[in-house]
């Protein structure tokens, strides 16, 4: 039993040498044939990996444990931020008031000596 998991374990890295999007693209195109002409998946005994019905579900399964660790990192990644983008805001707020104090404090001296020239 090791050895045939094992045998599966190279076949299925074989398929993966391919990166990921590429082999979606082939897998859609060979579902799209398969349906065109009205037949099964090609597949061999043993098992080679460019047998139709091996590529498709080691792609399918890569495919769909990307996205489940994609969903968690975003999920991590939201947990992670939303505290933080609070804390920016506060940042960002704290900064625009002293702006605005500078700002006013700037007025104040313009307004100083305009009156000192017209004196």
């Amino acid at each position: 039993m090791s050895k045939v998991i094992g045998n599966l374990e190279r076949l299925e890295a074989k398929v993966r040498e391919i990166p990921l999007l590429e082999r979606l693209k082939m897998a859609e195109n060979i579902i799209g044939k398969m349906c065109s002409e009205q037949r099964p998946p090609r597949m061999s005994v043993p098992v080679q990996p460019d047998d139709e019905d091996f590529f498709i579900l080691t792609t399918l399964t890569d495919a769909t444990d990307q996205i489940e660790k994609q969903k968690q990192r975003i999920a991590e990644l939201v947990a992670g931020i939303l505290p933080v983008n609070l804390d920016v805001s506060r940042v960002m707020l704290y900064w625009k008031q002293r702006a605005e104090e500078a700002e006013s404090k700037l007025q104040e001296k313009q307004v100083e000596q305009s009156h000192q020239q017209t004196q």
